[in-house]
């Protein structure tokens, strides 16, 4: 398999950057496959240096009665060399940045994110690390055992902050 993306590495151009529903969906639609079109939050691109690696879809948790931001769908490119890329889009939400966007778009004040996760697994790697599982909940419908809900633990001051603890852990390329 080709990929077009350039290695990341620190001085990579990190941008968040919000798009319409249609275009939110879209990339859910070809990246998720228990997606459903649906107009819940903010769909935001994750891209790096010019190219979409991610998306995220972010909804303000005032509806919810909680001031966290909930992380409703956060999928990465499927095509691509980092074995760890949907940890970096999770490490580029958990920022100042993005958590600054989505209080000024929901004008609400925001202190984390938090995410709900279906899941046969009593954890989800995915999360570790980032976010603290703050409840854990049997869940015998469909084909899943649990439902988790994971919180923020604390939140990088910017992307590029982001990113370089990223790279540091994460940030190894699959040949």
């Amino acid at each position: 398999m080709q990929h077009d993306l350039t290695p990341l590495n620190a001085e990579s151009r990190i941008e968040v950057v919000p798009v319409s529903g249609k275009i939110g969906n879209h990339y859910r639609m070809m990246w998720v496959k228990k997606a459903e079109m649906g107009n819940m939050g903010t769909p935001v691109l994750v891209l790096a240096d010019g190219k979409i690696i991610g998306l995220l879809l972010l909804e303000g948790g005032l509806k919810f009665g909680t001031d966290f931001v909930i992380i409703v769908s956060d999928p990465a490119a499927p095509t691509s060399r980092y074995k760890r890329l949907s940890k970096l889009i999770l490490h580029l939400c958990c920022t100042e940045t993005v958590l600054a966007m989505m209080n000024e778009r929901t004008m609400w004040e925001h202190t984390g994110f938090t995410t709900r996760v279906l899941t046969n697994n009593p954890v989800s790697m995915k999360y570790r690390g980032l976010f603290d599982l703050v409840k854990r909940e049997d869940f015998e419908q469909g084909n899943y055992k649990y439902k988790l809900i994971y919180q923020s633990k604390a939140l990088f001051p910017d992307v590029e902050t982001a990113l370089a603890a990223w790279l540091k852990k994460d940030g190894k390329i699959v040949e």
